[in-house]
């Protein structure tokens, strides 16, 4: 929404004026235009005239001197230009036809300054051409003087370079002599090593041949030997087979027979220490219970003794703690070695099997 100056009464003394145009493209349009292209008041426009809001210019125009005028550059600035073409000025009318004398007076003045410069241009240029034909002919003057002196060194080193050129020449043939002396030496030199090369080549080539038959009969004679040894040891490795197996029968019947002989006598002696160990634990069961009774009965007997007597009873309970643990170990060890005897038997009846 655009800001627009609150008209107030026109105040005459904040009137600003303006005599020129802002730009080439500016122009002058009445105060009926104003209202009329921004679609607002007369009464407004003039009101923004009087408040200095919107400059005017001094004079008045118009048959009885009263439209004013303002810039439409300003106009544009202080609200928008709605409808331009509802403007009843014509084309004429918004030329700035007061200013018009004073422009062709500016107009006149800028012409006779150009006048003026090109009258000074044109003197100046008189002067110039004549300085450049003095300096043209100063320079033709020094220009001939070089291309005479150019002429003379020209010839001076023209001599001075055909003198170069024949002596050059001259060596150059020396040159191209003792090339062509030391070229036939060359391909003398060169057809010689050439013979001596095929020489040597047909000498390795006999060499060759011969080497290779040497190498041939060598080659023959290794192949025979080979295959001579390849027989024997075909045979020898036959013969140590045959050998080897029969070693190997006769060993295993040896290891069959010790491992049986082994095995008869294991379980005989085990057998003969499983008897022996039944009756020693027979024979210490029954030391055992003889013990116990004994002592059972020296026990009942001595019940009512002095306290000398139960002392004596105390020391025959722990030597019969000590005898029932002695008995108790003695069964384990029997058990252990039950186990330990029913392992042998085992492991001697898997090496029958085996």
């Amino acid at each position: 929404m655009t800001n627009e100056p609150n008209p107030s009464s026109p105040n005459r003394k904040n009137e600003k004026y303006i005599t020129e145009l802002a730009d080439p493209h500016d122009y002058w349009v009445s105060v009926t235009d104003a209202a009329r292209i921004t679609r607002r008041q007369e009464h407004t426009i003039r009101t923004w005239i009087g408040q200095g809001l919107l400059p005017v210019h001094p004079k008045r125009i118009g048959i009885n001197k009263r439209t004013r005028r303002v810039r439409m550059s300003d106009l544009a600035q202080l609200t928008p230009i709605i409808d331009q073409s509802a403007a009843v000025t014509s084309e004429q009318g918004k030329l700035d036809l007061i200013s018009i004398p004073r422009q062709q007076q500016e107009i006149l003045e800028a012409h006779q300054q150009i006048l003026a410069q090109i009258e000074q241009a044109n003197r100046q240029l008189h002067q110039h051409t004549a300085d450049l034909v003095y300096q043209q002919e100063r320079l033709q003057e020094a220009v001939q003087q070089k291309v005479t002196m150019f002429e003379i060194e020209q010839r001076q080193a023209l001599e001075a370079l055909r003198v170069d050129i024949a002596n050059k020449i001259e060596m150059f043939h020396r040159v191209v002599n003792l090339q062509h002396r030391q070229h036939e030496e060359l391909v003398a030199l060169l057809n010689g090593q050439n013979q001596r090369i095929t020489q040597i080549r047909e000498e390795l080539t006999q060499e060759r041949d011969a080497l290779t038959q040497v190498v041939a009969a060598h080659l023959e004679e290794s192949t025979e030997r080979l295959l001579q040894l390849t027989q024997r040891m075909d045979d020898l490795q036959r013969r140590m087979e045959h050998r080897q197996e029969e070693k190997t029968r006769e060993l295993l019947q040896i290891v069959e027979t010790q491992l049986y002989k082994y095995a008869r006598t294991k379980e005989e002696a085990l057998q003969d220490l499983q008897k022996k160990v039944a009756a020693d634990m027979t024979v210490f069961t029954q030391q055992i219970e003889q013990q116990l009774e004994r002592l059972t009965t020296e026990h009942e007997g001595t019940i009512f003794a002095t306290g000398e007597g139960l002392q004596h009873i105390n020391q025959q309970a722990q030597e019969i703690q000590a005898l029932k643990d002695q008995l108790q170990e003695e069964i384990q060890a029997r058990q252990k070695l039950e186990e330990h005897i029913a392992k042998l038997i085992g492991e001697n009846l898997m090496t029958k099997e085996q």
